[in-house]
């Protein structure tokens, strides 16, 4: 993933990201007084933009910033599956939180689904269930071409576990998300003369477990108030179906 900065301020960030090969447009900007957060807006050649949300506290922890580079797998999915038919925004929070809002073409709502603490295999199965109730009233076509690219998915997101179980994290994402944002705090970096504890931290960073994650409802705050739903609920069940 290359980042090439336009312009950059305090507050303020205009870059173009590459993506596979693909030039995305980039911007970041911080809002909100009470809870400050970081959001990057990124728009593809196509005009479909997605919009991912950092808290700006959890900027400050190592593993939220590793983490980043590898959600580029399930953007990605996502996006080559439902280009031509919805526009898809997925935000991503510190905490492993990833919410999906699906626009549909010509529809008075949205569809919102919120995946908690999305990794590895139960990770594409969380998606999948999504996926699958998606697919309902959509062409085959679409369908097939989902369920192959989350197979794709799984096979490359197992693999980079593995890869990182058998060695320590590389640091230079880090830094080139520090330099790119200016915002990453300095001193949440391992102190380089404590090799020992800072490959274990590292370690440990990596292989923390993941939380079991599931569907809610969400409802923005004005439509709590009228008990009206913005998403869909599901149950925490998932399609068995899966094989490679």
């Amino acid at each position: 993933m290359d980042v090439t900065c336009e312009e950059q301020r305090a507050d303020n960030l205009h870059a173009t990201l590459t993506l596979s090969g693909v030039p995305h447009i980039c911007h970041v900007y911080l809002h909100g007084a009470r809870r400050p957060t970081w959001t990057m807006s990124v728009t593809d050649g196509l005009r479909n933009t997605w919009a991912h949300h950092f808290d700006v506290a959890s900027l400050n922890q190592h593993r939220t910033a590793c983490r980043i580079d590898s959600w580029r797998v399930y953007f990605e999915t996502i996006r080559k599956a439902f280009v031509a038919e919805r526009d898809v925004h997925i935000a991503l929070g510190g905490s492993g939180q990833c919410i999906v809002k699906i626009q549909r073409p010509g529809a008075s709502d949205d569809l919102v689904y919120q995946l908690e603490t999305l990794h590895g295999d139960d990770a594409v199965r969380q998606v999948q269930a999504v996926l699958l109730r998606m697919a309902e009233g959509t062409s085959s076509p679409l369908y097939n071409k989902t369920m192959d690219s989350l197979h794709d998915c799984r096979r490359q997101l197992l693999a980079a576990q593995q890869q990182a179980a058998s060695s320590t994290l590389d640091t230079s994402f880090d830094e080139d998300y520090t330099a790119t944002l200016g915002t990453y705090a300095a001193d949440t970096h391992e102190d380089d003369d404590n090799d020992e504890g800072d490959h274990a931290s590292k370690r440990a960073h990596t292989s923390a477990p993941a939380r079991k994650g599931g569907y809610r409802n969400l409802l923005n705050p004005s439509d709590r108030r009228r008990g009206k739903a913005t998403g869909v609920q599901f149950d925490n069940t998932s399609s068995d179906s899966d094989s490679d």
